[in-house]
């Protein structure tokens, strides 16, 4: 099931390991340096260099939202964020429409700023895919909720870190139109994964997803996406097939005096990779959760909580099989993950490019484990 926990282990394990920054300091550094607060500046552009206006920048700390702040950018694409304290920031943009350029992480992974630094931020138009969604005797399918996933990136690439998705509901004729969507190779589909949010009723989410053009998964269209391109006419012949349903409970491992209640994600496999991914949350005090509208096959069920006091805990991943009926009783335990910790000593260096400037901060330096995807079985999980 390879990469069948990204989606949950990249997002767990990077709040949690690049939180714990650490650093040793020279005594020799001034007292009041790591009390000074600065500014971040920059500018929003798009693939051609053109100017951003109204872009919105979140400026915030590698490894936790609980510093930084966010700025809109001007008619010029420029944006300042002042009153910063001396930390390692990540330098993001949003524009309704456009995207992140894409990156290898291999050979260009995600870069941070200092106070005082000046960051250029490129965004590019999105994607779009459009088309209709009508049933066997050619009626147009009102308010079904049509999703687009990621299946490989711009460089054909299975997604690393989870499966990107967008979903839009059809209209009143049973168009839907898709934007914002990254280059890469996506599949659609249309209904299914009903009560996925845990509090929503979908009219079609207790059937089959049916994807483009009206097939299950393995047979379906596979549509390519270019940045600022439309793809019209992937229409969908909506097949009408009722799902089965998963359900459980989730707890963890060690009673908490507040409890936050648990998020489920269920990804479903195929060939061996996670093709869509569905959420559902658990309230406080409440024990149970419960996916419906899932199609024969292969599935990874996991659940995870956050408290500011005992930070993550998370279920190992449970492999389950949907084959012609409903599974229920699934029991899904969380428990604290495992913590990694340390220390660095900071030597001055002598390469020219390094003189005359100051010593790093200790919140300037950072520090994060790495899983080794290389080592793990196919069919193991990476967690």
């Amino acid at each position: 099931m390879k990469r069948s926990f990204l989606h949950l282990c990249h997002a767990v394990i990077v709040l949690i390991f690049l939180s714990s920054m650490a650093a040793a300091q020279s005594q020799s550094e001034e007292p009041n340096t790591d009390n000074a607060k600065g500014t971040i500046a920059g500018r929003v552009v798009d693939q051609n260099g053109r100017p951003l206006a109204n872009a919105l920048v979140s400026v915030r700390s590698y490894g936790t939202s609980q510093r930084g702040a966010t700025a809109t950018t001007d008619n010029e694409g420029n944006f300042q964020v002042s009153g910063l304290e001396p930390f390692a920031y990540i330098v993001s943009a949003a524009l309704p429409g456009y995207v992140a350029m894409p990156r290898d992480p291999d050979a260009n992974p995600i870069g941070f700023y200092r106070v005082g630094d000046s960051a250029s931020v490129e965004l590019i138009k999105g994607g779009v895919i459009t088309g209709t969604v009508k049933s066997a005797n050619g009626d147009s399918v009102v308010s079904v909720l049509v999703r687009a996933f990621m299946i490989r990136d711009n460089k054909g690439q299975p997604a690393r870190y989870g499966i990107p998705a967008r979903a839009r509901l059809t209209d009143d004729r049973g168009v839907y139109r898709i934007y914002g969507l990254s280059p890469g190779t996506y599949v659609v589909s249309a209904g299914g994964a009903g009560n996925a949010n845990g509090y929503s009723v979908d009219a079609y989410g207790g059937d089959v997803p049916t994807y483009a053009p009206s097939s299950p998964r393995d047979t379906a269209t596979e549509v390519s996406v270019n940045a600022g391109e439309e793809t019209a006419n992937v229409d969908i012949r909506y097949r009408e097939e009722a799902g089965h349903t998963v359900s459980g409970t989730a707890s963890g491992a060690v009673a908490m005096d507040q409890p936050n209640g648990f998020n489920i994600t269920i990804s479903s496999i195929f060939n061996g990779t996670v093709q869509a991914s569905y959420s559902f949350f658990q309230a406080p005090g409440v024990r149970g959760f419960s996916f419906s509208g899932l199609a024969d096959g292969d599935y990874d069920v996991t659940a995870h909580q956050y408290s500011p006091a005992t930070g993550w805990i998370v279920s190992e991943p449970r492999r389950i099989k949907v084959r012609g009926a409903d599974i229920t009783g699934l029991d899904l335990i969380a428990k604290p993950l495992a913590s990694i910790n340390g220390s660095i000593l900071l030597e001055d260096s002598k390469l020219s490019e390094c003189q005359g400037k100051r010593r790093p901060l200790a919140g300037e330096t950072v520090i994060g484990p790495w899983h080794n995807e290389k080592t793990v079985p196919k069919d193991g999980p990476q967690f």
